[in-house]
């Protein structure tokens, strides 16, 4: 039967083989049962020590069970899986995310505790930093619990912010478990609380999200609109210059109703990305709202980014992404009658007397 570690002196080396077919657990196992069979041929500190087969590793990321309780006390607890790294010699630390179960988080709460053991290597000269600034911050919530003992029984807490660390304690580490108390983004609007939240659905590979005040339940609902339907709509807008890209039905869901921001004089943000990237000296995309009544507007202002489009919205039903080539100089030779490479001699500039640049614009 193989074993899992063998320790030979050769010369003046100690080399120590590890067997490459073991698990970490075995090898760990069997290395302390080697230790003193090491110790014998450990005749002189400066004696070297070789280590040949797997490399073992630290871990470097543990998964930690999460359990996030609501400030306000408004909300059921949420579970969720955190990462934490590993800093050095078994410190770890999670990085606060900013969003919990799709609501942005304003602060989060933790209690009072006592940081695992501390890296002390120079590599980890920042993680130290870190942590005495955690202590110090437990010191102070411990003074502070102190001379507010007589009029209050709550365990005191330290409060950190999204993206910010936070270390763990040996407990925590031990037992892979961490409680914290979430302060979400959040307001009150005719006397429904509205948290902020970003949700999001793929649709035929493409990604929309609505970002924005809503009730805490919120969902989001999806769907691509029939394009011979929404073009016979909006046939009065559609032209050789103006062509149609895709329609999406947007709803936002709550307590089995529908949700509209404008019930609340509130607004969202909607982002439809992997929109196909255009000339944006030629083209722009237009944006078109058709309410329930199939009465249609176009969105006044869109962000475009790379290949996503961005627009605000009050209300919910279809919105429709048109691409818009009036620009594109081919289009307007077209309209003008003329060769594209003659179209600047049928330019006119104008001068508005402030400029000595002008522009031009075309005379049909």
């Amino acid at each position: 039967m193989k074993s899992c570690i063998t320790i030979n002196l050769k010369k003046d080396d100690i080399v120590i083989k590890i067997n490459e077919d073991f698990s970490q657990e075995d090898i760990m196992y069997s290395l302390r049962k080697k230790i003193p069979e090491l110790k014998k041929l450990y005749q002189s500190e400066k004696t070297p020590i070789v280590i040949t087969g797997k490399v073992l590793k630290n871990r470097e990321i543990d998964e930690i069970q999460t359990t996030i309780k609501d400030y306000g006390k408004n909300l059921k607890e949420d579970n969720l899986i955190l990462n934490a790294i590993n800093s050095g010699k078994n410190s770890y630390y999670i990085v606060l995310p900013d969003m919990i179960n799709n609501k942005v988080v304003a602060s989060y709460f933790a209690d009072l505790r006592s940081v695992g053991e501390t890296p002390t290597s120079d590599e980890n000269t920042t993680a130290n930093e870190e942590i005495k600034e955690q202590e110090t911050e437990i010191t102070q919530s411990e003074e502070n619990l102190e001379q507010n003992s007589e009029t209050t029984t709550e365990v005191a807490q330290m409060e950190k912010k999204p993206g910010e660390k936070i270390y763990l304690t040996a407990t925590e580490i031990e037992e892979q478990k961490l409680t914290l108390t979430v302060k979400y983004d959040e307001k009150e609007k005719n006397g429904e609380k509205l948290y902020n939240k970003q949700l999001e659905q793929i649709v035929e590979g493409k990604n929309i999200s609505v970002k924005g005040y809503m009730p805490a339940d919120a969902t989001i609902s999806v769907k691509t609109e029939n394009e011979k339907k929404t073009k016979e709509t909006l046939k009065d807008i559609l032209n050789n210059d103006i062509t149609y890209q895709i329609a999406y039905d947007i709803k936002l869901l709550s307590n089995e109703k529908e949700y509209n921001p404008t019930d609340f004089d509130e607004n969202v943000k909607v982002t439809i990305t992997g929109v196909e990237p255009i000339d944006t000296e030629n083209q722009k995309y237009k944006v078109v709202h058709i309410n329930d009544e199939n009465k249609v507007e176009e969105i006044e202002k869109i962000e475009l980014k790379d290949n996503e489009v961005t627009f605000d919205a009050s209300s919910f039903s279809t919105y429709a992404v048109l691409l818009d080539n009036t620009m594109n100089l081919q289009n307007m030779a077209l309209r003008a009658n003329v060769p594209a490479k003659n179209l600047d001699s049928t330019l006119t500039d104008i001068w508005d007397g402030t400029s000595t640049a002008p522009h031009a614009v075309l005379i049909i």
